[in-house]
């Protein structure tokens, strides 16, 4: 194909995600590892040359309100049917409902939505190469599927994406099994339970930092961010920066009471409101949190009440 560049050996990835029980077997989350720097993944697709089939040795679990991708998994569903959380779907860095809509054409995913197989000959699923989902973490990483089944789960499957310079790649045939399990753990050495055989960070992490402290190591009268509403509604809130500054990458975590971290992510200059507000959409349950901020060589504690 004209155009198409291979992309230097994308992998697939398997998680297995603790599923509280609620339902039997086990459940999974297959990622697309990325190799190169500034590359996205934005269709899943099939042809006659490349079929894709995803199936499993016993029918996969689907929830009877579950959608083929995880649309429906909305605030109110996980409330109020909390299985779904575990249902079977597929997707492209969309875990949520808040992705929007996944478009799809020429898939038949009422197998699928029975529990069978999901084969496709010609098709694809897909969001716009510009989507916000299509990027991957900072692991290079991009979720492609969770699958809930007592059995061994195994697929083939082909993508597509953009490298940094908007450049096509394409990979064919890409499998996997959940029989071979990547190890997912806490990968950060200053943690209490580091784990030195983890390949990739599954947000685990616990740290010995106190909650509820409001500190800044640049002193009281330089503090930097201001965080509000606080208290919070389903952990949205805001980050304000109180001062000007040279604003580079700002990483934001934040830790529950036991000192577990819950929430964690990346932000530049250009995800900045007005120049000086992070949006931050956390989705935690009611608590008490320490936010912490870094930027740069500086570093500051706020403590966060989640209603």
């Amino acid at each position: 194909m004209s155009g198409v560049l291979s992309a230097q050996t994308p992998s697939l990835v398997v998680q297995q995600v603790d599923n509280q029980g609620m339902l039997e077997g086990n459940t999974y989350r297959v990622f697309m590892q990325l190799p190169l720097a500034g590359q996205s993944v934005h269709a899943i697709f099939a042809d006659d040359a490349s079929p894709l089939s995803i199936s499993s040795s016993a029918p996969f679990f689907q929830h009877e309100m579950g959608n083929f991708s995880p649309a429906n998994a909305n605030e109110w569903m996980l409330e109020n049917h909390p299985s779904i959380a575990y249902d079977s779907w597929i997707t492209i860095g969309a875990k949520d409902a808040a992705a929007g809509y996944l478009w799809h054409a020429g898939v038949d995913f009422d197998p699928f939505l029975s529990g069978n197989t999901l084969n496709v000959e010609n098709g694809a699923w897909f969001f716009l190469p510009d989507a916000e989902q299509t990027l991957p973490d900072d692991q290079g990483l991009v979720l492609l599927m969770q699958l809930s089944t007592t059995g061994v789960a195994t697929g083939t499957l082909s993508a597509q994406g953009w490298n940094e310079d908007h450049s096509t790649w394409q990979a064919r045939g890409l499998t996997f099994s959940t029989d071979v399990l990547a190890a997912f753990g806490c990968t950060d050495e200053d943690a209490l339970n580091f784990d030195f055989t983890a390949d990739f960070d599954d947000g685990s992490c616990e740290f010995e930092i106190g909650v509820g402290v409001v500190e800044s190591l640049n002193g009281e009268d330089a503090k930097l961010w201001n965080v509000f509403p606080n208290p919070s509604t389903h952990g949205a809130f805001q980050l304000e920066a109180l001062q000007d500054n040279e604003l580079g990458k700002i990483e934001v975590a934040i830790f529950d009471a036991g000192g577990k971290k819950v929430f964690f992510q990346d932000y530049s200059r250009d995800d900045l409101l007005n120049g000086k507000i992070i949006n931050v959409r956390s989705n935690l349950s009611a608590g008490i949190y320490s936010v912490n901020i870094l930027q740069g060589k500086t570093f500051e504690v706020v403590q966060l009440l989640v209603q």
